[in-house]
Order: C-alpha cells, then sequence, then structure tokens
C-alpha cells in the first residue's frame, strides 16, 4: 500500500499489487503524466511500471516550463527511456517515447470530440468549462455547432502563423488547448514559448542519438531547427554536450 493523497480530508491508499492484478486480468494500461517540475523522476517512473510488466502510456503535461532547466532534464530522461529500450530490445511503444504525426495539428481530443459534464452540458474540452466554451447542452437539447466550428479552428494550431513555419510541425506534440487558454489568457492559436522550445530541442536531440527517432530524420529540417535553437538557448553547445556526457556515464552512448 503506498500513500496516495487526500480527498475531502480522508486518506486515500493506492494498492499497486491489486491494481497490477487487475491489469493483467482485464488488459489494462497505466498513464502517468510526466510533469516537468519532476522531470528527474521520468525515467525511474518508467522503470516502475516496465519492471511490473505493467502496459504504459507516456505523455508530457504541456503547461509552461517555468524552469529552462527543467526543459533540458525532459530531454535527457526521454532519450534515457529510449536508449535504454534500444539498448535491451525493448520496442519504445510508450507513446511520447516514439515519432508520431499530429496532422491535424492539435494533441489533444478537442477536434475529435467533447467533453461531457455530469450536469448534461457539452464543452470543447475539459480544460475548458467556461460558458463561452459551452457547445451544447443535453438537457435542454440545445447545440451550437457554429460555436464549435470556430474554435476548432481557432484552436487548430497549423493555422498559428509561427507554428506554419516551424520545421518540427509534423512530429510536434502541440500545445494543450486548456493550458494555452490559461497562459494568454483567452488568446487563440498561439503555442506556449518554453513548450515549443522543449518540443524542438527534443526533436533535434532524439533524431541525432536514437535509432528510433533518426528514422524521421528525411521529414525535419534539422539545420532550420539547429538555428531556432542556438537562438533560444544561447548556451546551446553546452547544453548538447551535457546530454551527451550525461547518457554516456550512463552507458547509452
Amino acid at each position: 500500500m503506498s500513500q496516495f493523497g487526500h480527498m475531502s480530508g480522508v486518506p486515500e491508499e493506492r494498492n499497486w499489487d491489486r491494481l497490477f492484478s487487475l491489469a493483467k486480468k482485464y488488459h489494462w494500461g497505466f498513464h502517468p503524466m510526466l510533469h516537468f517540475p519532476t522531470a528527474s523522476l521520468w525515467f525511474d517512473t518508467w522503470k516502475w511500471f516496465f519492471d511490473h510488466d505493467a502496459h504504459v502510456y507516456l505523455l508530457e503535461v504541456r503547461h509552461p516550463i517555468d524552469d529552462p532547466k527543467n526543459i533540458v532534464e525532459g530531454v535527457y530522461q526521454l532519450a534515457k527511456i529510449i536508449l535504454t529500450c534500444e539498448k535491451m530490445n525493448i520496442k519504445p511503444a510508450f507513446n511520447t517515447t516514439s515519432p508520431s504525426r499530429t496532422p491535424r495539428g492539435l494533441g489533444c481530443s478537442a477536434l475529435t470530440s467533447l467533453c461531457i459534464n455530469t450536469d448534461g452540458r457539452v464543452y470543447f474540452c475539459h480544460r475548458l468549462m467556461q460558458e463561452r466554451y459551452l457547445i451544447a447542452d443535453l438537457v435542454t437539447k440545445q447545440v451550437d455547432m457554429r460555436k464549435y466550428v470556430m474554435l476548432g479552428a481557432g484552436y487548430d494550431f497549423k493555422n498559428s502563423a509561427t507554428c506554419m513555419r516551424c520545421p518540427i510541425k509534423k512530429y510536434c506534440m502541440t500545445v494543450c488547448v486548456g493550458a494555452a487558454d490559461e497562459y494568454w489568457q483567452g488568446a487563440v492559436s498561439l503555442p506556449i514559448p518554453s513548450t515549443c522550445k522543449y518540443a524542438l530541442l527534443k526533436l533535434f536531440y532524439l533524431i541525432n542519438r536514437t535509432n528510433t527517432w533518426g528514422a524521421i530524420r528525411p521529414s525535419i529540417d534539422l539545420d532550420h531547427t539547429k538555428c531556432i535553437l542556438q537562438a533560444a538557448f544561447p548556451n546551446f553547445n553546452d547544453v548538447i554536450a551535457d546530454l551527451d556526457g550525461r547518457l554516456k556515464t550512463d552507458g547509452l552512448l
């Protein structure tokens, strides 16, 4: 039994042995979210679930990244997971550890589904439960598809001038709609600068250092990506050297 947290003042505990037993019986998977303030724990989190023979679906929390050091740490941790998998002949199919195309411009379900609240009110996404994002009401059976179309177009980040010129847009994890709304206080089609820096560094480094991501090299303009990164990270060469040095110490490069 491990301490899970407190809900309404009542201690809650999670019985991991029971959860793993049920997961094997019913073919469940686990979805630990990778939080940047605790980026140093990403590899250990993945390994803990993997060592328990659990199916794992990883995804970075795409909120603003307050500390630039956590951007680099996140890239190191993912590289460590992927290179460990390659070394041990494990398929790194844990979502964020393998490249995938995002042609619809949104790395979430806002363009393909809606969030239905317990009161029957339907919102654009579960992070945007405000009146201006209300699409329908299942109780009154009122539906405003015009709003859904307008919000879908506004939050499709392919429409952003920044994203249209980005060299990694085909494989970018893209922006969390709710996080962007909170960060820009209601603006649309604007990515969050710190998450962009992370996505650029992640793709550039993983393409150059792992076989898993190296396969998409022909699809990415790495020279253009490097120029952007050199402007974003004044100490870019030191960042790459630090990542290489840590992974060499781990015996993975």
